[in-house]
């Protein structure tokens, strides 16, 4: 079952569209969201854009796209690959999983952060976190490329800690576009040296 979890919904480069059929389970943001209700603000929709954490994966080679295609134009009944599973620690160009964090005090208290993943050529994100720990009170938001002024889902520590008990890696909800950021928000007083995470996939 792990391995068939693997295939159909590692992947953080999405190629083709999810059907209506059910989808399997994984600890994390629904897949496809209602992304025309969500109105979720950044915390600091002023953060300074050079300070942002890049991860960026190397091109994805032609052939891991055509096996995909070829596997799901296959006639016989087989489950849908939606998306291409990227090992951060072997495609990163900088083999960088823990992002080096630039962190900016709010006015009204609290510090925001933010890194991006991008995957060249992809038509949508979803990323695999590893968060190993999170302050009490803190928050992510996930911003696609397309629309970077508002979040498409936001989750605070308490959510991520329950699924963490179901299994290790947090999976966000899918952005569109070749670009995912992540806004990390810590209430006022939290330590900075608390939020410890990795990008897995």
């Amino acid at each position: 079952m792990r391995k068939f979890l693997a295939t159909l919904m590692l992947g953080t480069a999405i190629f083709t569209a999810a059907t209506a059929a059910e989808m399997p389970r994984v600890s994390g943001e629904a897949a496809w969201g209602d992304k025309a209700a969500a109105d979720i603000r950044l915390r600091d929709p002023g953060y300074a854009e050079g300070n942002t954490a890049l991860l960026r994966f190397q091109a994805m080679a032609e052939s891991r796209i055509s096996e995909v295609r070829a596997h799901n134009s296959r006639r016989d009944i087989k489950p849908l690959r939606i998306g291409i599973d990227r090992d951060t620690r072997q495609e990163a160009e900088s083999g960088m999983q823990q992002p080096s964090l630039k962190w900016q005090s709010l006015a009204e208290g609290g510090q925001v952060a933010r890194f991006a993943v991008v995957s060249p050529g992809a038509r949508a994100l979803r990323l695999g976190l590893n968060v190993n720990d999170m302050p009490a009170g803190a928050e992510m938001r996930f911003v696609g490329a397309a629309d970077a002024d508002r979040a498409v889902a936001m989750v605070g520590s308490d959510e991520i800690k329950r699924l963490r008990r179901e299994q290790p890696i947090y999976w966000s909800p899918v952005t569109e576009g070749e670009k995912q950021i992540v806004e990390i928000y810590l209430p006022a007083g939290a330590d900075t040296g608390l939020m410890r995470f990795s990008i897995d996939s």
